[in-house]
C-alpha cells in the first residue's frame, strides 16, 4: 500500500472478544486504522466494508459456516476489498472455511510479523493454523475497485 493508512475492518465474533481486540490492536500498533472499532454485530456491515480497504475475519468455529459472514465476504468480492482470514490457535481442525477457499487473499495467524505483512503490506501469505505455509489459492481473485 502507499503512505495512506490502511483502513480495517475486523468483523465481531463475541465469543472470542479478547482475540478480536488483540488483532485490532496489533493492526493499529502496525500503522493500520480501523473502521467500526466498536462493532459488536453485523448491523453496519455494509458501510464498514464499503468503508475499508481489507476486511479481517477470525477462523473459528463461529464464522466457519456464519450466514453474517458470507454476506460480509459476498460484499467485500463485490467491491473488491481484500479478505484475509486469521486463524484461532483453538480451531485447527476446522478446516478453510468455504468463504476464504473463494474469496480469500490471504491466510494468517495473529501475529504481528504476519499482521503487518498480510494486512499492512498486502502480501500474500497463505498458512496453516500450525502457521506452516500452505500452497496459495489457485482460484481467481476478485480484483473490482480499489480505493
Amino acid at each position: 500500500m502507499d503512505l495512506q493508512k490502511v483502513r480495517a475492518y475486523v468483523c465481531p465474533v463475541t465469543a472470542h472478544q479478547g482475540v478480536i481486540n488483540t488483532i485490532k490492536d496489533r493492526i493499529v500498533a502496525a500503522g493500520g486504522t480501523l473502521v467500526g472499532a466498536d462493532d459488536t454485530d453485523f448491523s453496519e456491515a455494509s458501510e464498514r466494508v464499503a468503508a475499508c480497504d481489507v476486511v479481517v475475519i477470525l477462523i473459528c468455529a463461529e464464522t466457519q459456516n456464519s450466514p453474517e459472514i458470507e454476506a460480509v465476504v459476498e460484499v467485500a468480492a463485490r467491491l473488491g476489498k481484500r479478505v484475509i482470514g486469521i486463524w484461532l490457535d483453538a480451531e485447527v481442525g476446522q478446516g478453510v472455511p468455504a468463504w476464504l477457499e473463494r474469496e480469500g487473499d490471504a491466510a494468517i495467524q495473529a501475529t504481528p510479523e504476519m499482521i503487518v505483512a498480510a494486512i499492512i503490506n498486502d502480501e500474500k501469505l497463505w498458512a496453516l493454523p500450525s502457521g506452516e505455509p500452505r500452497p496459495i489459492q489457485k482460484t481467481p481473485r476478485h480484483h473490482g475497485k480499489k480505493r
